[in-house]
C-alpha cells in the first residue's frame, strides 16, 4: 500500500506563556509568548528529519489559533484536516522558571479549550488512513470526555487499514490522576502498536517496579494481546 504521510498526530496545542530570568509571575512585566504542544511537537521534529507528516487538532477562528496553526505549518506540517471553531479558545499556560532551591512551576489555563471539544465526527479518518502511523498521548485522552472517544475511534479507524497505532502516556497530574489514568489507558494499551512511556510513568502510573512485575494485576491482561 502507499501512504500519504509517514505520520499523522491528534492532539491539543496551547500558548506558552513564560518569565524571563528567573521571575516570579507576580513580578513580570512581561512574558515570552511562544506555542507548546507533545503531538504537534513530534510532527514538527519529524518533518524536519525529512518525514511527511500531519496534525489534527481543533482550533478556534481567531488571532490565537491562526498563530498556532501558522508555527506548525511553516516547518512544512500538513494542516489540512484542523477543524476551525467560529467560537472558543486555546489553552494557555504559564511557565515560571526557578531559581534553586525554588522550583520552576506551571499554571494551566485550558478548561474549556476548543481541542477539548474535538469529537469523532470532525475527523477525516481516510485521511488518517493515508499514513504509517498515527500518533496521539493520554494527555489528549484526559482532556474530555469526547476527546477519549476521538482516541479510542482514532485507533479502530487506524487498525481498519494499514496504519499502526503509537500511544505515549505522558501523565500530567494537573490533568487527571494516576488512577484515573491507569483505568484509562490499560485498555488502550492492548489495541496500540507501540506504548510510549518513561521509566517514571511506568511505575507511577500503571504500578510497574523494576522487575517487570505490575502491582495492579489488570494491566497484565491487555499487554498479553499486544504481541498475538
Amino acid at each position: 500500500m502507499s501512504f500519504e504521510f509517514d505520520l499523522v498526530a491528534l492532539g491539543e496545542t496551547m500558548i506558552r506563556h513564560y518569565t524571563r530570568a528567573a521571575m516570579r509571575l507576580e513580578q513580570c512585566a512581561d512574558l515570552g509568548f511562544s506555542i507548546a504542544g507533545s503531538e504537534s511537537n513530534l510532527t514538527i521534529a519529524a518533518a524536519r528529519l525529512g518525514l511527511k507528516t500531519a496534525w489534527i487538532s481543533k482550533l478556534p477562528q481567531n488571532p490565537l489559533g491562526e498563530k498556532i496553526a501558522r508555527e506548525i505549518a511553516v516547518h512544512g506540517v500538513d494542516l489540512s484536516r484542523v477543524a476551525w471553531a467560529r467560537d472558543g479558545r486555546v489553552g494557555v499556560f504559564y511557565i515560571e522558571f526557578g531559581s534553586p532551591p525554588r522550583p520552576t512551576q506551571v499554571l494551566y489555563d485550558r478548561k474549556g479549550s476548543a481541542a477539548s471539544t474535538l469529537s469523532p465526527e470532525e475527523i477525516d479518518w481516510d485521511f488518517v488512513r493515508r499514513s504509517k502511523w498515527f500518533h496521539t498521548t493520554g494527555i489528549t485522552c484526559a482532556l474530555s470526555a469526547s476527546c477519549l472517544e476521538t482516541v479510542k475511534a482514532a485507533i479502530h479507524e487506524a487498525h481498519r487499514g494499514q496504519t499502526l497505532v503509537s500511544l505515549e502516556v505522558n501523565y500530567r497530574e494537573k490533568l487527571w490522576s494516576t488512577e484515573q489514568c491507569r483505568k484509562t489507558l490499560t485498555p488502550l494499551a492492548g489495541e496500540v502498536d507501540l506504548l510510549v512511556t518513561s521509566s517514571e510513568d511506568v511505575e507511577r502510573v500503571f504500578q510497574i517496579q523494576g522487575d517487570g512485575t505490575p502491582q495492579d494485576p489488570d494491566f497484565a491482561r491487555p499487554l498479553e494481546s499486544a504481541g498475538s
